[in-house]
């Protein structure tokens, strides 16, 4: 696994969180309910142990998640 993928639902808009662990880096792309199309939202380094233990805790949280909801 390259990636670690997951998603979170913030009002209207649902923002995919794209994490490359191995080079630190996490792109935020955003989709709002009524439209068919994405817009980046950020991107940063994660090259820092509280960010990275932040995002691996917001991966796991939404893996668990998921696997309860089938």
């Amino acid at each position: 696994e390259i990636f670690k993928i997951w998603e979170r639902q913030e009002g209207n808009q649902t923002k995919i969180h794209i994490w490359y662990e191995e080079e630190d880096f996490l792109i935020v792309i955003g989709k709002w309910k009524n439209e068919n199309k994405y817009n980046m939202i950020t991107s940063f380094i994660t090259n820092y142990t509280d960010k990275r233990k932040s995002c691996e805790k917001e991966y796991q949280k939404y893996i668990n998640e998921n696997l309860k909801n089938g």
